[in-house]
């Protein structure tokens, strides 16, 4: 009977552990933080900016949460790669869960243009003067390629650690902080990247289990009108942005030489050198912004329709971006699952062409002077110029993203939305300024980019 009662004890204690475990929850959500490592490759910054999305799976014993999780960032452009798997395991106390993590990491730097150097071709010399005793030609000037400069990708694997805590702000929305440690392969020096660095991130996360609903909160009403305001980060999707331009202008040549016999005819005079402008391309291709939102919402038992308008500032070679876009979701508890999309406005500001201009031809020498007289040298070319051109540039295209808003109160939601941009700019010829003949090199009429931000709203 002993036995029996040990046996019947254990079954019971087995089974209360299975009820608690059946407490788990599905849950992702976004990321925004900062690294704090320096890096330099080939001459290009890497923003310290990361932002991206997680997904992970919590399973609770009483007062113990352990769960698995994976994330993928964008690191500095939307092109670096910064991803993990790890397990969490920490306390939980009321709303408050605090745990540690650790577990596997992967980073991939990808290869990119990092400059552009254009240059102007050197003028041709003049042709020496005719005479008894013929003028040398005079010598072309100093031409310049347009060469690009390259950064070299890399991609590694590695060890993750940190602490986190989070914060139940209502039935199904959790905000938190997270600090993690990563560490990787040496041969990642090889792109001039830290091996190891810290990073502090905060996240919000979306609880999808109906059993997370653990106290009231009414998100059954979400018609009406709301205003609010969203911030985030901003991913340049064109890497023939220019950032920062150096300017060189080209030489003048050299005047040619008198004739220097009787009879003697002067020399042509030197070709002027080309002018070289450097444009070093986007070098921080995720930027922070934020702004406000306004919109009406219409409700049809669980979907809604609604029209928003939203402005966001902040990003440093656009003066603005905002759109007018329809929405149509479903709710879900407290949850409201949408799409969008609409027309979108921007206005560029910034170095949109670079321009080195070719250097001018010498004049020729003059003919031996009669009388013996000596031929006079040809003047030498001017050197070309070398410009960069800023100019504020309006443009007009289409939005369209999906997002999650959550109601933490009757009257106040909390969201996160991805949004894609989509703008064509002005791509035309600019071989020629002033009259002047050169080389050019023009940003990419493709001006698009995806903002990921968090939005908060009331609600009338």
């Amino acid at each position: 009977m002993k036995n029996l009662y040990y046996i019947r004890s254990l079954i019971t204690t087995l089974l209360f552990g299975l009820m608690q475990l059946a407490n788990a929850e599905l849950y992702f959500g976004g990321n925004i933080g900062f690294s704090e490592a320096d890096n330099n490759i080939k001459n290009s910054e890497i923003s310290n900016l990361i932002a991206g999305f997680h997904l992970g799976y919590n399973w609770q014993f009483q007062n113990v949460i352990t769960g698995i999780e994976a994330d993928i960032d964008s690191y500095g452009s939307i092109d670096n790669i910064l991803g993990s798997l790890r397990g969490r395991m920490g306390l939980g106390m009321k709303r408050s869960f605090i745990y540690g993590t650790v577990g596997a990491a992967f980073i991939s730097i990808d290869g990119d243009n990092s400059a552009v150097l254009v240059g102007g071709n050197g003028g041709n010399g003049g042709d020496g003067g005719d005479g008894f005793v013929a003028g040398n030609a005079g010598s072309g000037g100093a031409g310049i390629g347009n060469p690009v400069l390259y950064r070299e990708g890399q991609s590694e694997f590695g060890l993750v650690a940190g602490i986190g805590a989070e914060y139940q702000l209502s039935s199904q929305m959790i905000l938190g902080i997270e600090g993690l440690y990563y560490k990787f392969n040496d041969d990642l020096l090889k792109s001039n990247f830290e091996t190891d660095f810290f990073l502090l991130r905060g996240r919000v996360s979306f609880d999808l289990a109906d059993q997370a609903i653990r106290f009231s909160s009414s998100g059954g009403n979400w018609s009406g009108p709301y205003v609010g305001g969203h911030a985030g980060v901003l991913f340049s999707l064109s890497d023939d942005t220019i950032d920062a331009v150096l300017l060189g202008n080209g030489e003048n040549g050299g005047n040619g030489g008198n004739g220097v016999a009787i009879n003697g005819a002067g020399g042509g005079g030197g070709g002027g050198g080309g002018a070289a402008t450097t444009g070093f391309l986007e070098k921080e291709d995720i930027g922070l912004l934020g702004g406000i939102q306004a919109g009406y919402n219409w409700q049809i038992d669980k979907w809604i329709y609604g029209i928003e308008f939203d402005a966001s500032f902040g990003s440093e070679d656009r003066d603005y971006l905002s759109s007018l876009r329809t929405r149509l979701g479903w709710i879900s508890n407290t949850h409201l699952f949408y799409v969008t999309g609409g027309v979108a406005f921007t206005r560029l500001d910034g170095a949109n062409v670079i321009f080195a201009g070719h250097g001018g031809d010498g004049e020729n020498g003059s003919n031996s002077v009669n009388n013996g007289g000596d031929g006079i040298g040809g003047t030498g070319g001017l050197g070309g110029r070398s410009i960069d051109v800023f100019n504020k540039e309006d443009l007009t295209g289409f939005a369209i993203g999906a997002g999650i808003d959550t109601k933490i109160t009757k009257n106040i939601s909390v969201g996160l939305e991805g949004i894609y941009y989509g703008f064509n700019g002005d791509d035309g010829d600019y071989n020629q300024f002033d009259g002047m003949n050169g080389s050019s090199y023009a940003s990419k009429d493709d001006s698009s980019t995806f903002v990921l931000r968090s939005r908060v709203a009331i609600h009338f």
